[in-house]
């Protein structure tokens, strides 16, 4: 097994058809390191065309310490994730271009930079509105989630845009003429207004 896993990639490349190099694009130190037997392989969403590379590299090192690999086993598994296109372009590197995961997951992430998902940004919050179908407990933790993908956010224009997308009621009247400092303070407001519709029920 231990050599079985470097290759996975061209393995996958049989399957989909595509066009395999003679070259190994992994240095001989990497395909050299042998993988314990007793090794738990993660089990991760391959990457297609339409994924976010600096997602599912998120996604992959987050497995990988449970897994507790090397270096040279994260190289030899990130191929296995690797599909379609991206195993095209993982085919046409250079031979022994990786030497480490830090070569691999830059020169991932500056091959596939296009299909990284726009940065959320404040403005973007304004128009996060509640549905017609969406209890407050739901829109508010769709909201906060959404929220959390903002880097350094404006407390007091998450409230505001909290406010704007919830439906109009007495609820929100009153976080107009009393509106919290934060999305914290908030939430124990939400909450009450939660329980309150549920005991009714």
């Amino acid at each position: 097994m231990q050599h079985h896993i470097a290759q996975e990639g061209y393995r996958r490349s049989k399957q989909n058809n595509v066009k395999v190099t003679k070259t190994q694009p992994l240095s001989k130190e990497i395909i050299g390191e042998p993988i314990p037997q007793n090794f738990m392989v993660p089990k991760i969403t391959p990457f297609t065309r339409a994924s976010d590379p600096e997602s599912h590299l998120k996604s992959f090192q987050a497995r990988m310490l449970i897994s507790r690999g090397t270096d040279a086993i994260r190289c030899k598994m990130f191929v296995g994730t690797l599909t379609h296109i991206a195993l095209e372009w993982f085919n046409t590197l250079p031979n022994a271009l990786i030497n480490s995961f830090l070569d691999f997951s830059r020169a991932f992430l500056e091959r596939f930079s296009a299909n990284r998902a726009k940065p959320m940004e404040m403005a973007n919050m304004f128009d996060v509105r509640q549905n017609t179908d969406e209890s407050l407990k739901q829109f508010l933790n769709r909201f906060s989630n959404i929220s959390m993908k903002i880097v350094d956010p404006n407390k007091s224009l998450l409230v505001k845009a909290f406010v704007k997308g919830l439906w109009a009621s007495s609820f929100r009247e009153s976080l107009y003429w009393f509106p919290p400092k934060t999305l914290i303070e908030k939430r124990p407001k939400a909450t009450v207004k939660i329980e309150t519709k549920d005991a009714m029920k």
